[in-house]
């Protein structure tokens, strides 16, 4: 059986990875995110966590922890240069370019990690038949990793967590030839799971804070129960850069984005016994994974926790995976 002990977060946002690795038992030493209000959340919620805040550019492992036996480096890194709904630049936009950041700092270590993980957007593996796709697995191959276009997984959580979010997203797992004889990590091995209800997260019979619900005079307010009258209750709807739109599945809440946070379009809505409103951040922590019982964000603005979520690793996705590799014989 695999053994996995020490996990270095890069890119670590809210902590998606960290919450997944934490429930293995296996111990987070270093964490690196430059958003301050990412590290505020990190530090409510995992106290003793060792925070690196440089921009990952700056960031040397010789200084922390290249002299300890690191089995497991994590990264959610930009994706705004690989997506869709951005400029789709690639490994041409600075943002892009910060991948080869994580090979940099891996060559810093006494040994490379056993297990490296990978969390992007699909259009990275879809782009020109996985044409930047094959970049990453060829750095990462330079380095004796196992891993090619099957380890590279595109996985919706409403498909593999308890999640009623339809959400995409891209996983690579890459394991060290030194550690591994081969990499048997692909989707066909992982146990699809059936979701919970959306209306058991979603109480729609329950008033929540006025600040939620829009007012009739608001822009969107017509345009959302047009659509409401339409197609009924049982929706989410989403307010877009100009207009409105309903999802594709009933009951299925669409992908949260940061953008709901940084520019107030890809906001999902519903209409419940008291108007149409957003939904709560309570809510939208449920649709990321997060136990609302047991994390706490500090106190930051809304705009700032709706960019954050929407950015958010999705923790049982993470466990999913890595309960496959803990099953795997190391050579």
């Amino acid at each position: 059986m695999t053994n996995l002990q020490n996990h270095v977060a890069l890119f670590a946002g809210l902590g998606g990875f960290i919450l997944a690795t934490e429930k293995l038992g296996i111990k987070t030493v270093l964490a690196n995110e430059i958003d301050e209000n990412c590290n505020k959340t990190l530090k409510t919620n995992f106290p003793d966590l060792y925070i690196e805040k440089k921009d990952i550019r700056e960031l040397s492992f010789v200084d922390n922890v290249r002299n300890k036996d690191i089995d497991l480096v994590t990264a959610g890194f930009p994706c705004q240069s690989f997506s869709v709904a951005g400029e789709n630049k690639g490994f041409e936009d600075p943002r892009g370019k910060l991948f080869f950041e994580i090979p940099r700092l891996l060559k810093e270590l006494k040994d490379y990690p056993k297990v490296i993980i990978l969390e992007n957007v699909p259009n990275l593996k879809n782009f020109n038949s996985g044409e930047r796709l094959s970049v990453i697995i060829k750095e990462l191959r330079s380095m004796g990793y196992w891993v090619n276009q099957n380890n590279s997984m595109i996985l919706n959580t409403n498909k593999y967590t308890k999640s009623p979010q339809s959400r995409n997203r891209l996983y690579v797992v890459a394991l060290h030839s030194k550690f591994f004889r081969s990499n048997k990590i692909s989707k066909e091995i992982l146990v699809e799971t059936k979701p919970h209800s959306l209306w058991k997260i979603i109480n729609k019979s329950k008033k929540v804070d006025k600040s939620y619900y829009l007012s009739n005079e608001n822009k969107h307010f017509h345009m959302l129960q047009n659509l409401v009258n339409k197609h009924g209750k049982e929706f989410v709807y989403q307010v877009r850069r100009s207009d409105v739109r309903v999802a594709t599945q009933k009951g299925v809440c669409p992908t949260l984005t940061a953008n709901m946070g940084l520019g107030g379009h890809n906001i999902p809505f519903i209409s419940d016994d008291f108007g149409i409103r957003t939904l709560t951040i309570e809510e939208l922590l449920t649709l990321q994974g997060l136990n609302i019982k047991n994390f706490n964000f500090p106190d930051i603005s809304r705009a700032s926790k709706l960019e954050m979520l929407g950015n958010a690793v999705h923790p049982e996705v993470i466990l999913e995976i890595l309960n496959k590799i803990l099953t795997l014989k190391s050579s």
